[in-house]
């Protein structure tokens, strides 16, 4: 896609978007707080799986399936689904499903994220612009609750893995959205 009379790869912007869930999912420790039964656990593997392996259509069926079995982890379930769509080039719906992610988790710095690719592969720069800004000033606020909640659980090394990839995570989306608005200043 050209953006500012450039190509606009979208490829590597993709995999960052991937690497963010991936790393949400060790970050989580796939902990009971986040996953409530073994149904909703196994709808993880499924949707962790058909990104590895770049599904695009089954990462959509388990991801809608998961949304619709795990609500309290539907935040997870949307990421993944609009991963799947902007890997199709279904940036509209991609953009429609991070809206309802960021309605029902609103500090999900995933999904903020993946709005603002499928707005820049929409066309709609100033928007994404806007999501963007959003994101690079809630991304201090998560970056301190994290180390909060981390903070409290303890030195275990589990828990210091946990912190690690939720830090790394969050660094990966630093760097994304400023990858992100220096291309989209050109």
């Amino acid at each position: 896609m050209a953006l500012g009379g450039k190509l606009f790869d979208f490829s590597e912007l993709l995999i960052a978007g991937a690497k963010v869930i991936l790393l949400w999912l060790v970050s989580s420790g796939l902990s009971a707080e986040h996953l409530y039964d073994e149904h909703c656990t196994t709808g993880l593997e499924n949707m962790t799986l058909a990104l590895n392996i770049k599904d695009w259509e089954g990462l959509e069926a388990v991801s809608k399936k998961h949304i619709a079995s795990c609500p309290k982890d539907a935040g997870s379930g949307y990421e993944f689904l609009v991963i799947s769509l902007s890997n199709r080039g279904l940036f509209s719906q991609a953009q429609g499903y991070a809206d309802k992610c960021l309605n029902f988790e609103y500090h999900n710095l995933g999904c903020r994220l993946e709005k603002s690719i499928a707005l820049i592969g929409m066309g709609s720069h100033e928007e994404a612009v806007i999501s963007l800004n959003i994101l690079e000033k809630m991304i201090p606020i998560v970056k301190e609750r994290k180390n909060r909640e981390f903070a409290s659980i303890g030195s275990s090394s589990r828990a210091v893995e946990r912190r690690k990839a939720a830090l790394l995570n969050i660094s990966i989306i630093e760097e994304t959205v400023s990858s992100l608005k220096e291309k989209l200043a050109q």
